[in-house]
């Protein structure tokens, strides 16, 4: 006969694995900014459950993991906007016939690209910081007060 405390381990372990996949799911709608409300209505998920699963550790990292990923997706189709603004700027330099609001716009898109870029590079370095940290909590001391 099987112990008491093994099937009650099973019985965790099995619940897991059935409420993996809808954390994960919870996960990608909080990264596209879908309310937990609407997500667990959507899945068959109470609120409550929702709303815990929302604070834990692993859906939280996941969100921002495929948030980051989405900003990456938009940075690239910036950058590509960029080349492009760049050419134009370059075109209208070149044939300069007044112009001011194709420049003006040509040189926004420039320079959202470039703030894009900036910012997913800080993300990226910060996400690298948290998983450093993350793995060796001991290996960082608190930075001095000034």
């Amino acid at each position: 006969m099987e112990e008491p405390s093994s099937i009650v381990d099973q019985k965790a372990t099995m619940i897991e694995e059935f409420e993996e996949p809808k954390k994960l799911g919870l996960a990608a709608a909080i990264a596209q900014g879908i309310s937990i409300r609407s997500w667990a209505k959507k899945n068959d998920v109470p609120k409550t459950t929702a709303c815990g699963w929302a604070l834990e550790p692993k859906v939280k990292i996941e969100a921002q993991r495929i948030r980051r990923q989405m900003l990456d997706r938009v940075a690239v189709a910036m950058a590509k906007r960029g080349v492009f603004a760049l050419s134009g700027i370059t075109r209208l330099a070149s044939e300069a016939e007044s112009e001011s609001v194709q420049l003006n716009a040509l040189k926004t898109i420039l320079t959202d690209a470039m703030r894009i870029a900036r910012y997913t590079d800080l993300e990226t370095r910060i996400a690298e910081f948290e998983e450093k940290l993350r793995r060796d909590p001991e290996s960082f001391s608190p930075l001095p007060r000034r």
